[in-house]
């Protein structure tokens, strides 16, 4: 899990993950005394509260397909965050807002919560099983757990943070004041994953190789350590620092020989 956590891309994939159970826990703790103000019936009481969940659900899917089809996940978490400030600004409304507290500007901030609660989920799991294996760790099952157990894990610790701080702020200071806890919480994270897109780049694997010449040249003035690990499967050479495997079943007995001799002779 550390291993995971060293990465500062899927660092903030978990802020952003936390943050967001966060603001789920909040309303959930929250919303239902801050409703009874209207004097809803069960029925409606209970349509308000899925409304967040029913908008989380039918927009998940296009959420995915455009991660698919076009969008980055590190851009589609920013989008979110700053979706669940909207939804927080308007839901309370906040205590600056010149806004009366109704049931329609409620239902409106739940809407855009549950865009946002969306967007950020999607793309949070993507997002860090995409930098973990681009950071080098193996693409496989293995990784696939452990990417998706730091999901959960974060997701369970923003899901206690969440009511315990809401319950407090809600008896100290009340609903509209309490909800810029998680204005100022999901601007943060909105902020750090916005500067991380335009500071950090991700790092590239593998680098290609394109001809067996090159396997031979040293660029920029750097060597090439190659061997032959295998001449009837493939062959496994490190070029700064990375990993690639060529497949060589077409290769014939005396290119191989080739490369053996120019390889005995960068190792000299």
């Amino acid at each position: 899990m550390m291993t995971l956590l060293r990465i500062p891309g899927v660092l903030v994939c978990s802020l952003a993950i936390c943050a967001t159970s966060a603001s789920i826990g909040f309303l959930s703790a929250t919303l239902e005394p801050h409703l009874r103000q209207f004097d809803l019936g069960p029925i409606v009481l209970g349509l308000v509260f899925v409304i967040n969940g029913g908008i989380y659900a039918g927009t998940a899917p296009l959420w995915g397909l455009s991660l698919d089809r076009c969008l980055s996940p590190k851009v589609c978490s920013a989008i979110g965050c700053f979706l669940v400030v909207t939804g927080f600004l308007v839901v309370g409304p906040a205590p600056f807002f010149p806004v009366e507290t109704s049931l329609a500007v409620i239902i409106v901030g739940l809407v855009f919560h549950g865009l946002g609660i969306a967007a950020v989920l999607v793309s949070g799991f993507t997002d860090a099983l995409r930098t973990a294996i681009a950071h080098g760790l193996p693409d496989n099952i293995e990784t696939y757990g452990l990417v998706s157990g730091l999901w959960t894990s974060t997701f369970a610790f923003g899901a206690f943070v969440g009511p315990s701080v809401s319950g407090f702020l809600f008896d100290a200071i009340g609903f509209r004041s309490s909800t810029l806890f998680i204005v100022v919480l999901e601007l943060i994270v909105g902020s750090v994953i916005v500067l991380f897109i335009c500071c950090c780049k991700t790092p590239t694997q593998y680098k290609e190789i394109s001809s067996v010449e090159s396997l031979l040249k040293s660029q920029d003035g750097q060597s090439i350590d190659g061997s032959v690990a295998s001449r009837s499967s493939s062959l496994d050479i490190t070029l700064r620092g990375h990993l690639a495997i060529l497949p060589i079943t077409s290769l014939n007995s005396d290119l191989l020989s080739i490369l053996d001799r120019s390889f005995s002779t960068i190792e000299e």
